[in-house]
C-alpha cells in the first residue's frame, strides 16, 4: 500500500488516491474494509450553473504524502478535478495521527478558485463490511433521537433496489446535529470488534451524520460508509480547518464507545447540573390542550384543578398545560397571552397557584422556534427573524389540527414559519415569555421544539451576521437556552426548564425533555439505550402515551423514561382512558416513588453489570451507591424464568407493582407482561 500506519491496536492503509484501502483490528484480526478505494472525502462546490458540483477523492490523480514519524501521516491533494473533469484550484490536506486504539483525523481546505466550497464530506470511512461472519449479530448504531439500531446494516440500512427520488437514490441515513441527530458519533459492531466514528467538535456548527450504503455490482459487493458532512462555506481566497474527527478500532462493545464520546463531551458540556427535587423525583407528567387551534375550548382556567385531580388518579402530580394562550395551540405564536375565552390572566394565575397549593407542579407551554403569520410578533419582526434558505425564502411548516369534520383535515393549511433562533428580537421575545410564565406562577416553563425540530438548521440571511450559515442554529439555540436557564434559576431552586427532543449540547441547559422519534418504543430499530446510557443524568420523558399502550408503559418503566400521558393526543384527561390502564399506571408510579432513590435518582447502567441469562427478558441496571437494582420486564405472552444475576452482588428482594415488597429468593417465573424491581446488595465474603 502506498501510505500506511500501524501500531499494536490497528493497521490503516490508503491507496494511491489517498482513499481507504485497509483497516485492520489487531485485537480481533478482522479486516474492516471489504470494498477498498471508496472516497475518503467529498467536496461540494457551488458553481453558477450547478450549485452542488461534486469533487470525489477517488477521482484525484495528484496525491502527496509525508510521514513525520511512524504514528503520523499527512496526505495532500494540491489541486483538484471536479466530477465533470474541470480543474479546481483548491487543495485538501488530511492529517492522520495514531493514538493507541484511536485515529485522529483533521482536514484543511485552501480555496484559491472563484467558487464557494459549501460542503465537505469527511471522513468517509467507506468500503466497510459487517463486522463478523454472522450478519444477524452485526449492527450499526446511529444517534437518531434516542437511538437507532440497524441489524445486518449491509442489508437493512437501505433498500438497494429503491427507485431514485428526483434523481437521488435514498441509500443513506442523514440527520443534522445538534437536532434530529442527538449526538456526534455512530458505530459499527459485531464479533469482529467495534468501530467508532466521532466528530469531536464543540463549535456547535450544523453537522450532518452520514451513513451510506455503497452499491456494488451485486448485493455481495455492497459496502457501508460512515462519517459526517460539514458546511464550511469557504469563500474564494479563504481557507478552513476542521475540528478533530476520531476513529477507534477495538474489541469492546458499544458501551466502550458511548463512554469514549461521553469523555469528549465532558470537556465542554455539563449534564450533571442540579435539578429541582420535584423533577428528579418526578415519575410521570400529564398533558392537555386547553384551547384548540381552531377555537374550541376544551378546558378553562378554572378547570385546571379538575385536570390536576384527573392526573392524580394515576398518581401524577405534574401537569403540563398546552394551548392555554389566546390563540390556542399552534396559533398566534409566539404572542402567548392569557385567553379571555378561558378566563383571563387572574384565573390563569389562580389555577397555577391551585396546582401548587395541592402539592403538584404546573408546566406552562411556550414555543422556542416557530411563528404564526397572524401573530403580532410576526407583523413586527417576522420577516427579519425568519430562517432563510440560500434564495432568501423562509422555512415554513404546515401544522393543522383537525376537528370533527373534513375541511380542517383535508383542506386547511395552517402555516408556522421557522425563526432563526440566533436573532436578537427572537431571543428577547422568548426570554420575555419565560419571565411571564414564571411570574404567572408556573413551576416549569416548557419550550417546544428546542433540540430537534424543525429540520432546517442553516440560515442564509446576511442581516443576521452569522459567521457562516452553519453557525446560526446550534450557537443560537444554545445561547438562548443558557439565557432561559439563568432566568429560571434566578426565580428559585424549585423552578424548572423543560425542552422537547434530544440533542446533547442543548439538553445540558434543561431540567427535563419530552422526546419524539426513534428510541422510545420496544422492538424494531428502536434503541433508546444509546442516548440513555451515554447521558444517564438527563431526565427524559416518554414519547406521548395517548392510549392504553401497556408495552410502551412497561418498556418506559424499565428504561427509566418518566411517563408522559397525553390522552387522546392531548385532547382528553387521564380518566378518559380505560380504568385498568390507569390503575396499572398508578401502581407503576407508586413503585417508582417507593424506590425513587435508585430508580429515579440512580444512574442508568444498561446491561453493563448484568448477567441476563434469559434473553426473553428486558432488564436494565440502576446504581446509587451503595444500592443497586434491576428493572425487568417480560414482554412475552408466557411466564419467563427470572434469570438475572449481578456478578459481585446478591439479590436481596423483589418488588412487583401493586404488591408489598418481598425479601429473599425471587419468584421463579415472571408472569407474562409483568415488570419487577430486583434489589441487589454487595456480596458478603465467606469466612
Amino acid at each position: 500500500m502506498p501510505f500506511r500506519l500501524d501500531n499494536p491496536h490497528l493497521a490503516l492503509a490508503l491507496d494511491e488516491h489517498g482513499c481507504l484501502a485497509s483497516l485492520v483490528n489487531r485485537h480481533t484480526g478482522r479486516e474492516y474494509v471489504t470494498a477498498p478505494g471508496q472516497d475518503l472525502w467529498r467536496l461540494i462546490c457551488r458553481r453558477p450553473e450547478d450549485p452542488e458540483t461534486p469533487v470525489h477523492a477517488a477521482a484525484q490523480c495528484e496525491v502527496r504524502a509525508s510521514n513525520p514519524d511512524e504514528t503520523r501521516l499527512t496526505v495532500h491533494w494540491p489541486r483538484l478535478t471536479d466530477a465533470d473533469g474541470r480543474a479546481l484550484d483548491v487543495s485538501v490536506t488530511v492529517d492522520i495521527a495514531l493514538r493507541g486504539e484511536e485515529v485522529e483525523l483533521t482536514a484543511s481546505l485552501d480555496n484559491r478558485d472563484r467558487f464557494t466550497l459549501t460542503e465537505f464530506w469527511f471522513p468517509m470511512i467507506g468500503g466497510l463490511g459487517n463486522l463478523g461472519a454472522d450478519a444477524a449479530r452485526c449492527f450499526l448504531l446511529y444517534p437518531e433521537s434516542g437511538g437507532r439500531r440497524i441489524r445486518d446494516p449491509l442489508r437493512n440500512l437501505a433498500d438497494r433496489n429503491a427507485q431514485p427520488v428526483r434523481g437521488v437514490r435514498p441509500h443513506f441515513l442523514r440527520h443534522f446535529y445538534p437536532g434530529a441527530a442527538s449526538m456526534q458519533w455512530l458505530g459499527l459492531y459485531g464479533e469482529g470488534g467495534g468501530l467508532y466514528v466521532g466528530s469531536h467538535d464543540a463549535t456547535l456548527q450544523t453537522t450532518a451524520l452520514n451513513a451510506m450504503l455503497n452499491l456494488g455490482a451485486s448485493a455481495a459487493g455492497d459496502s457501508l460508509s460512515l462519517g459526517f458532512i460539514k458546511y464550511p462555506f469557504v469563500e474564494p481566497g479563504a481557507g478552513w480547518r476542521s475540528e478533530p474527527f476520531v476513529l477507534a478500532v477495538h474489541a469492546g462493545d458499544w458501551h466502550t464507545d458511548a463512554r469514549r464520546y461521553r469523555a469528549f463531551t465532558d470537556t465542554w458540556q455539563n449534564h450533571r447540573h442540579e435539578r429541582p427535587g420535584w423533577v428528579r423525583d418526578m415519575p410521570a407528567m400529564h398533558d392537555v390542550v386547553m384551547l384548540h387551534q381552531y377555537g374550541r375550548v376544551n378546558y378553562r382556567y378554572d378547570q385546571i384543578a379538575d385536570i390536576a385531580e384527573a392526573a392524580a388518579t394515576g398518581g401524577i402530580h405534574a401537569v403540563k398545560l398546552t394551548g392555554w394562550s389566546h390563540g390556542g395551540h399552534d396559533n398566534l405564536y409566539p404572542d402567548f397571552q392569557p385567553s379571555e375565552a378561558l378566563g383571563g390572566e387572574a384565573a390563569l394565575r389562580a389555577g397555577l397557584q391551585g396546582v401548587r397549593a395541592g402539592g403538584g407542579q404546573s408546566v406552562l407551554y411556550f414555543h422556542f422556534v416557530q411563528m404564526s403569520p397572524n401573530s403580532e410578533f410576526y407583523r413586527r419582526h417576522g420577516e427579519y427573524c425568519a430562517l432563510k434558505d440560500a434564495d432568501g425564502n423562509p422555512f415554513i411548516d404546515l401544522f393543522t389540527w383537525p376537528s370533527h369534520g373534513t375541511l380542517l383535515l383535508m383542506n386547511a393549511r395552517h402555516r408556522l414559519v421557522n425563526a432563526c433562533v440566533a436573532t436578537e428580537p427572537w431571543q428577547e421575545h422568548v426570554l420575555d415569555c419565560v419571565r411571564r410564565g414564571l411570574d404567572w406562577g408556573a413551576d416549569a416553563v416548557f419550550l417546544d421544539q428546542t433540540a430537534g425540530a424543525p429540520s432546517s438548521y442553516l440560515c442564509f440571511d446576511p442581516r443576521h451576521r452569522h459567521p457562516t450559515p452553519a453557525l446560526a442554529s446550534g450557537p443560537g439555540r444554545t445561547r438562548l437556552s443558557e439565557r432561559a436557564r439563568a432566568l429560571v434559576r434566578a426565580a428559585g431552586p424549585d423552578r424548572a426548564l423543560g425542552a422537547e427532543y434530544l440533542a446533547d449540547a442543548i439538553l445540558q441547559h434543561y431540567d427535563f425533555t419530552i422526546p419524539f422519534g426513534m428510541g422510545f418504543f420496544h422492538g424494531g430499530q428502536h434503541f433508546g439505550e444509546l442516548y440513555r446510557y451515554t447521558f444517564p443524568e438527563d431526565v427524559i420523558l416518554t414519547q406521548y402515551i395517548s392510549r392504553e399502550d401497556y408495552d410502551q408503559l412497561h418498556y418506559s418503566f424499565v428504561m427509566g423514561y418518566r411517563f408522559f400521558l397525553a390522552p387522546r393526543q392531548q385532547c382528553a384527561l387521564l380518566t378518559s382512558l380505560d380504568a385498568a390502564f390507569v390503575r396499572r399506571l398508578a401502581d407503576l408510579v407508586a413503585l417508582r416513588r417507593r424506590h425513587a432513590a435508585i430508580l429515579l435518582r440512580g444512574r442508568f447502567s444498561d446491561t453493563v453489570p448484568l448477567d441476563v441469562r434469559n434473553p426473553q427478558l428486558v432488564a436494565r441496571a440502576y446504581e446509587n451507591a451503595p444500592d443497586a437494582a434491576v428493572a425487568v420486564w417480560n414482554p412475552t405472552d408466557t411466564p419467563q424464568e427470572l434469570a438475572v444475576a449481578w456478578p459481585g452482588r446478591r439479590m436481596v428482594g423483589v418488588d412487583l407493582p401493586g404488591e408489598p415488597s418481598s425479601a429473599g429468593a425471587p419468584p421463579a417465573l415472571l408472569p407474562a407482561g409483568e415488570v419487577a424491581v430486583m434489589h441487589f446488595a454487595a456480596a458478603t465474603r465467606g469466612r
